[in-house]
């Protein structure tokens, strides 16, 4: 992720949270970038080939597609998850050495 151990004293479990959302979230999307770009080009070598116009998904349909149709699932943390999760966090801090 790129975070030091000292800017990972310095957060609090949500940030944290939103900070490894956010890496997470920049990881996939470069991921899914890759396969994009392979699809799209599949795409047009194909169109000589074939009297219908293709669509992306014609080709090559990705998990991400499906993920896409579905509305999004929005839940909050419980408290005793939360709480659970604060826990955890600072038993990682202990056996680091950062409290």
């Amino acid at each position: 992720m790129g975070m030091s151990l000292q800017d990972f004293d310095q957060c609090t479990p949500l940030e944290f949270e939103k900070i490894f959302e956010m890496w997470h979230e920049s990881q996939e999307m470069t991921f899914r970038n890759g396969w994009e770009q392979i699809r799209q080009l599949a795409v047009r070598i194909l169109m000589p080939y074939t009297d219908k116009e293709l669509e992306p998904r014609d080709v090559m349909e990705f998990t991400w597609d499906k993920d896409a149709d579905k509305k999004p699932e929005s839940r909050k943390k419980s408290r005793k998850e939360r709480e659970t999760d604060r826990r955890h966090y600072e038993e990682v801090k202990k056996e680091r050495g950062l409290s």
